[in-house]
């Protein structure tokens, strides 16, 4: 192969920039024990997953098309400590392994 040949491919289409939570929601903002919690999080094309963490447990977002992860869980049962506000952070990763994050709050009644 000649180096002009090498010149003419292509690489793999990789975003070019960083990736971005455009934006990230959870519903219903008030829970409880069995309480069935959605998310759904916008963020820019290359972004390949997303995770949910939230009071040391983390789980991951499904895809479910460009841009754009949906997901639902049934809380457990949760004890009565376990009443407060919380912050789910959402961490977004590209193909690259470039992370960026997003959080949003929660009050657990």
């Amino acid at each position: 192969m000649c180096s002009s040949d090498l010149a003419r491919r292509t690489p793999p289409a990789v975003a070019a920039g960083p990736p971005q939570i455009l934006s990230a929601g959870v519903q219903p903002a008030v829970v409880g024990s069995g309480s069935v919690v959605s998310a759904v999080v916008r963020t820019t094309p290359g972004v390949v997953s997303v995770v949910a963490a939230a009071a040391g447990v983390s789980v991951p977002v499904p895809k479910v098309g460009a841009g754009l992860f949906e997901g639902s869980t049934t809380l457990p049962s949760l004890p009565p400590f376990a009443s407060g506000r919380y912050a789910v952070t959402f961490i977004a990763r590209d193909a690259r392994g470039r992370t960026t994050q997003s959080a949003v709050g929660v009050t657990v009644r």
